[in-house]
């Protein structure tokens, strides 16, 4: 069986450059892992995320040493409350999240008329009441 040459060698140099690919890719690949595990070094971390609706979410987020309740709406961001540093804190479900959030605001009678996503959360609990 006789093989054309000029087959051959374009069969050669195909093979080769799919492995230089190959190798390539490897190497992106290592590097990529290695700067992505640089930046998992940062002090910020999300815990846990709760819809309230399509654009306002409730999340707990590990800050350092401290474990922050936070409202996020479109147009604000808002620290709610700050919760223990104990792991039973920070594996709350969403309706001890919200039972948690009405046990602090039951000292405020009165909601004030801002337009905070706080004072959203804070009418929203006492509504449901």
């Amino acid at each position: 069986m006789n093989i054309d040459p000029n087959i051959l060698n374009t069969f050669l140099t195909l093979m080769a450059s799919v492995g230089i690919l190959g190798l390539l890719l490897f190497f992106v690949k290592k590097t990529a892992l290695n700067f992505k595990k640089r930046g998992a070094e940062s002090n910020l971390e999300v815990l846990s995320k709760l819809s309230l609706s399509q654009k306002n979410n409730l999340f707990i987020v590990k800050a350092k040493n401290k474990t922050l309740l936070i409202g996020v709406s479109e147009k604000n961001i808002n620290l709610i409350s700050e919760l223990e540093t104990d792991n039973s804190a920070v594996n709350l479900h969403s309706d001890q999240i919200l039972n948690k959030i009405k046990n602090t605001n039951k000292t405020e009678s009165n909601v004030n008329s801002d337009l905070s996503f706080k004072a959203f959360l804070k009418s929203a609990i006492l509504k449901n009441n």
